[in-house]
């Protein structure tokens, strides 16, 4: 093989590979972003909230959505640790201050998908209110040994925060929400005609809510039960 056409199946070797590392015309990479978020709620709730909320709320569809690991999820989606926050400040200061209650502090990296391909992130934790309100749930009954019936509870956490939150990325980059939050509720009940409490109650909040909002710049999002703490940063070479 003479020089020549060695160097011609080098430029060759060499043109493919640049066509197969470069993207298509019109075809950009996708963007990274580190998704830091403060859920909280004041420390002194009132047992009659300003909303009104019910029994039991329909439940955010909780299918189909990222649950947080350090193992990355097939799209890409990973928990970050503590030590990648930028909000400790302000979660410290929330908690010190006394008026309070922090019931998740999340980080965590995702590619920005559109809406078409947005996947949304399982948020939960705060108090758990199952031995609480076992009337929640719906009891199995069966027999024993002894051919008595037993009733047995499902093995489910009834937890103060439960839903979704997806970052969908835009002209602008959106945070939707799509939250029950928990809150036991005492009603005030006639009595001989006096106002006597009556026995507490679990009542759901649906809470959705919507923000526009930039990358690198801090939000707050609010609600009467629920304050949301959040700030997206761009990154270069996500790992």
């Amino acid at each position: 093989m003479t020089d020549t056409l060695k160097l011609s199946y080098k430029l060759i070797f060499l043109l493919v590979g640049f066509v197969l590392t470069v993207p298509a015309h019109g075809e950009e990479a996708v963007p990274w972003y580190k998704v830091e978020m403060i859920l909280f709620t004041p420390r002194t709730q009132s047992t009659k909230p300003p909303i009104q909320g019910s029994d039991q709320a329909e439940w955010p569809d909780l299918e189909n959505v990222v649950e947080l690991s350090e193992s990355p999820s097939p799209s890409g989606f990973r928990a970050l640790p503590s030590s990648e926050t930028n909000l400790a400040k302000e979660a410290f200061l929330m908690t010190q201050s006394g008026r309070y209650d922090v019931i998740k502090h999340l980080i965590w990296e995702q590619p920005g998908l559109d809406q078409a391909s947005a996947q949304a992130v399982h948020v939960h934790g705060g108090k758990d209110y199952r031995d609480e309100f076992p009337e929640r749930f719906q009891v199995i009954w069966s027999l024993d040994e002894n051919d008595q019936l037993v009733q047995t509870i499902p093995e489910m956490a009834l937890e103060q925060l439960d839903g979704t939150v997806s970052v969908v990325l835009g002209r602008f980059l959106h945070v939707n929400t799509d939250l029950i939050f928990r809150q036991p509720v005492t009603e005030q009940s006639p009595h001989q005609g006096e106002q006597t409490p009556s026995a507490p109650h679990l009542v759901d909040f649906r809470i959705r809510l919507h923000r526009r909002m930039r990358s690198g710049e801090f939000h707050y999002l609010d609600h009467p039960l629920l304050g949301i703490l959040v700030e997206i940063t761009p990154l270069q070479n996500p790992e």
